[in-house]
């Protein structure tokens, strides 16, 4: 049988190769603890949606209160018309 020869450098290549494979199945299999990205710095979505949800319903609340004037008679609005236009 004519076998090939392998020097030192092969078998030193193929176990760093087996140590890659290993170790990138020990990640993948979840064997490690997983990585978790810090949120410093980071805003808070959540927080910045109920704010502006909020600040939304201050903001109708108070059209509420104009409306329900307006609409009560104790205002009245009058337009100008303009002379320009008139003519």
């Amino acid at each position: 049988m004519n076998t090939p020869k392998t020097d030192w450098s092969t078998k030193a290549l193929l176990l760093l190769v087996c140590g890659l494979l290993a170790a990138n199945l020990a990640i993948l299999s979840g064997i490690t603890t997983p990585r978790v990205a810090k949120a410093d710095g980071l805003p808070d979505s959540g927080a910045q949606l109920q704010s502006i949800i909020e600040g939304i319903k201050g903001t109708n609340q108070r059209l509420d209160t104009l409306e329900k004037y307006l609409e009560s008679g104790a205002m009245t609005v009058i337009t100008k018309t303009d002379d320009k236009a008139a003519k």
